[in-house]
């Protein structure tokens, strides 16, 4: 199985719909440079999670360039249930929405992260690494009934923003 497959899996056993569980696996791969990153490799951390001592992490990890450990999970899984569990609590608190299918595009997610304070970057550069990303993603488990060729209409979006964005 893939990594991109056990991220996926992980995704729609923790209930978030086919669409947003490709977006996951987008966003896993942009945190970690296509599972190239060092914190990937060494701490099965697909997502840039820093340590604090949350319960659902194995302990710390490596020590990122702000000076703060990285954390450290047993599996490409377990990381992946973190941030599903992120998802929800902030699904609680109001700032993503109670239908997670509502989300339907790179941008959208990409918003909806850095509204909860995900990432610093700004919003158009992130939603342009999930687009990259979805663009390389193969056929997941599942995708193709009601995601496969919704992938495909994101994609397809995704070009058109990005054409629309550098104009």
């Amino acid at each position: 199985m893939t990594i991109d497959e056990r991220i996926y899996n992980q995704a729609m056993a923790d209930g978030m719909p086919p669409v947003l569980a490709t977006l996951i696996v987008a966003q896993a791969r942009h945190e970690t440079a296509g599972y190239t990153s060092s914190v990937f490799k060494t701490c099965a951390n697909c997502f840039g999670y820093k340590w604090v001592n949350q319960p659902t992490a194995a302990g710390a990890c490596l020590t990122s360039t702000e000076g703060d450990p990285y954390a450290r999970y047993t599996s490409i899984e377990q990381s992946t249930h973190e941030l599903t569990l992120w998802i929800k609590r902030r699904q609680h608190s109001g700032v993503f929405p109670q239908d997670l299918t509502a989300i339907t595009t790179a941008d959208q997610y990409a918003s909806l992260l850095k509204q909860a304070n995900f990432f610093g970057a700004p919003v158009y550069q992130y939603t342009n690494g999930l687009l990259y990303w979805l663009s390389k993603i193969g056929t997941l488990p599942g995708a193709a009934v009601g995601g496969g060729a919704f992938l495909l209409l994101l994609i397809a979006l995704g070009i058109a923003y990005r054409k629309k964005l550098f104009l």
